[in-house]
This record gives C-alpha cells, sequence and structure tokens, in this order.
C-alpha cells in the first residue's frame, strides 16, 4: 500500500527511513502528530459548540434587559413606545455581528492551528550539513 501512495521520485526521504531501519519510529511519531491535531481540532469544535448558544443567551437577556427597561420608561411616561422599539431594532443590529463573529471561532482556530505548523517549520534545524 506504501508503495501505491507514494512514488520513490515523489518522497525520497523514504529510502532513507528504510535505509536507517526508522519505519516504527517515524510510524510512532505520525501517529502522535495526527493525534494531537485531531485532539486540536475537536477542542476548536468543542468551542464553536460552546460558543454559539452563549451568544444568544446573551442576545436574549440584553434583549429582555432593554424591553422590561423600556417598558418601564414608557409607562413613565419618559419614553415613547416607537423609541424604545428603535432601541430593540438598533439591538437587533448590534447583535448581529456578534453572532457572526462567534461562528467563525472555527475559521480563527484554522488559522491559528495552520500558522503553529509554519511557525514548526520554520524553526526547524537543517538535520544535515555540510562542511564547515
Amino acid at each position: 500500500m506504501r508503495s501505491f501512495l507514494f512514488s520513490k521520485k515523489s518522497c525520497p526521504s523514504i529510502r532513507v527511513v528504510k535505509a536507517f531501519a526508522r519505519e516504527d519510529y517515524e510510524q510512532e511519531r505520525f501517529e502522535k502528530q495526527s493525534l494531537e491535531s485531531v485532539e486540536m481540532a475537536l477542542r476548536a469544535r468543542g468551542i464553536k459548540a460552546k460558543l454559539a448558544p452563549l451568544v444568544e443567551v446573551i442576545v436574549a437577556a440584553g434583549t429582555c434587559l432593554v424591553l422590561w427597561y423600556g417598558a418601564r420608561l414608557v409607562l413613565a411616561g419618559s419614553l415613547l413606545q416607537a423609541s424604545c422599539w428603535c432601541f430593540c431594532f438598533y439591538l437587533g443590529k448590534m447583535y448581529k455581528p456578534m453572532r457572526e463573529l462567534s461562528k467563525m471561532a472555527d475559521t480563527l482556530s484554522k488559522a491559528a492551528i495552520g500558522f503553529e505548523r509554519v511557525r514548526e517549520v520554520l524553526e526547524t534545524e537543517m538535520q544535515v550539513r555540510g562542511p564547515a
């Protein structure tokens, strides 16, 4: 199966791994990194799953608070009913970007993971060094 997935031209480091009999080590390293990647993705999905309902609760609580306070002011005669509805409309417009940001949590976590991978590659030292 490995010969089907990787040709000698596309992945010359397979020959190096085989030459030094490091297949088991490389397999374990690959499985460990894959597991870490899956765990990070699951953590990001968990945060995303918790963030959306939290934002909805904040939206509902904020709307209830504005309606309650607005209704008190309308009943007291210090605020017009139309002004109260206008506040509710503006509140709805304010919450829409918050909802969109909560949906972007997954995108941001994927970007952070990608940045981490790029950083690891850039910080890797060359294994083979020429004569100094």
